[in-house]
């Protein structure tokens, strides 16, 4: 995993985490933004095989 696409499974990670502890639509909503992002990353099955 390139340094690249860790970086955005850490941040889906912790947006992730955060829409359980702090309830509020922003974090959900920059979860599936960045997500919809990962989606078109080159090394998009490893990001979310890393998050299932």
């Amino acid at each position: 995993m390139s340094a690249d696409a860790a970086g955005i499974t850490a941040c889906l990670f912790a947006l992730s985490h955060l829409s359980f502890q702090i309830q509020h639509e922003s974090i959900a909503s920059h979860f599936h933004q960045l997500r919809d992002y990962a989606l078109e990353h080159a090394e998009a099955s490893v990001i979310l095989a890393a998050i299932d």
